[in-house]
């Protein structure tokens, strides 16, 4: 017989009981905003967080944290300290983006003395100690992104991922941004040294379109093959979509339907509305994860219910038939649920996917499930939405070790947590 009083054993999808809840709060300032997480090789957490002082001004912020989740009293004060440069502080974070080896690259935003904004990525490296003074065109650690069209000159939103010169083999050599404003985006690829690569699409930059349409880029994905995957939703009737470009800066016509997949009704049965939050590179393709707005099926004049969505494609663009695609289980259409981000983990099951997002209806703030990477089958033994005991909507989200670490905001701080995404040995799932 089970002894009642014996601790709990937490399972996939639980809260992590080790880990807590977490609190983040920049002193000194009144409210603290999660920005980006992400992990380095060694499961210390970083923590990129904006700040708002008290006359209305924000700063920018690192945070990091032991693997237990505890502050790292080796970093900063008390694990935190202010992004600086010599120039200016900046206003505002955007991502970072790990590479191995203690190095991340971060992108942020600052004012100049008009107002306008202009968007810098700068290389830290010992885990956030160093500022890597080679990297960029002054010597100075970072480099502002050109405005090369006037449509995004002082836009204050980039997209970045890693890219290589040889996508077979060699090191990360390459910056890929998308710089958005106003629907219209410009993708470029960079050296380390902040200069564009004239190889890339002739002259390092183009300007990324989709016909009909403005877009929104949420993302850029670079895959092994060192084609890249631009992903969002259009602007106006949102849908979401994916256009692939190959390594020097040309479209993939091949890639879904004229180099794009949009999601349409002929994608997403009686949609209204979908967005791409996220691209989960697979071996054998993506899994493109966001949300669509359906209007229930046989009942035409019902509201629209909004959906965390996942579907999966193959290499070049088709959808996945394999796979049945992902639909969350809202229970009105006031209950809008999201998917945020996702992870390719072992253990769970074979091959599965676990999403993190956001719904709004009574029960918790947080969306979590596992599927099958390969058929989109429901993961039976996964904890859903981690037993709805989050209060608060997760806005960032990394994979760590044995789990998926969250970020959101509880005014005026940042909370953090972490679900459990691989199972106990020798544990079993619980019933029903």
């Amino acid at each position: 017989m089970a002894d009642a009083n014996a601790p709990k054993v937490p399972f996939p999808g639980d809260l992590d009981p080790d880990f807590g809840q977490r609190s983040l709060a920049v002193p000194g300032m009144i409210k603290t905003v999660v920005e980006s997480i992400a992990v380095m090789t060694s499961e210390k957490i970083l923590v990129c967080v904006s700040a708002l002082d008290a006359k209305g001004l924000w700063h920018l912020y690192l945070w990091r944290l032991l693997a237990n989740g505890d502050s790292d009293p080796a970093f900063g004060s008390d694990g935190c300290k202010p992004i600086e440069f010599e120039v200016a502080e900046p206003t505002k974070g955007v991502e970072i983006i790990a590479y191995g080896g203690g190095a991340f690259l971060l992108t942020g935003s600052e004012q100049d003395s008009q107002g306008n904004w202009k968007l810098f990525v700068a290389l830290f490296r010992n885990e956030g100690d160093l500022l890597d003074l080679d990297f960029g065109d002054s010597k100075t650690g970072r480099f502002f992104f050109k405005s090369t069209v006037p449509a995004v000159e002082h836009a204050s939103q980039c997209q970045l991922a890693l890219a290589k010169s040889n996508p077979e083999a060699g090191e990360v050599d390459r910056v890929i941004s998308v710089i958005v404003k106003g629907g219209v985006a410009v993708m470029a690829c960079y050296l380390f040294d902040g200069t564009l690569w004239d190889g890339f699409a002739d002259k390092g930059w183009f300007v990324v379109t989709l016909p009909e349409h403005q877009i929104n880029v949420k993302g850029v994905r670079v895959l092994p093959n060192g084609r890249s995957l631009i992903y969002g939703w259009t602007v106006g009737v949102q849908k979401g979509f994916v256009i692939a470009i190959d390594s020097v800066g040309k479209p993939v016509p091949s890639f879904g339907k004229n180099g794009v997949v949009l999601l349409d009704s002929s994608v997403v049965s009686d949609s209204r509305e979908s967005a791409l939050h996220h691209i989960v590179p697979l071996s054998d393709g993506c899994v493109l994860v966001g949300f669509a707005s359906v209007v229930p099926s046989g009942e035409p004049e019902q509201e629209p219910r909004q959906h965390g969505i996942m579907i999966k494609i193959d290499l070049d663009g088709q959808i996945d038939q394999k796979f049945k695609t992902v639909f969350t289980d809202p229970v009105d259409s006031k209950d809008l649920h999201s998917f945020i981000n996702a992870f390719p983990v072992d253990g769970t099951a074979a091959g599965s996917i676990v999403g993190v997002g956001q719904k709004t209806g009574s029960a918790g703030r947080l969306l979590a499930r596992s599927y099958g990477a390969d058929d989109g089958d429901v993961d039976s033994s996964f904890i859903k939405d981690g037993g709805n005991c989050n209060p608060w909507h997760p806005i960032a989200a990394c994979l760590h070790g044995q789990g998926v670490v969250i970020g959101g905001i509880d005014n005026p701080e940042v909370k953090l947590r972490r679900i459990l995404v691989n199972r106990p040995v020798n544990s079993q799932p619980p019933a029903g």
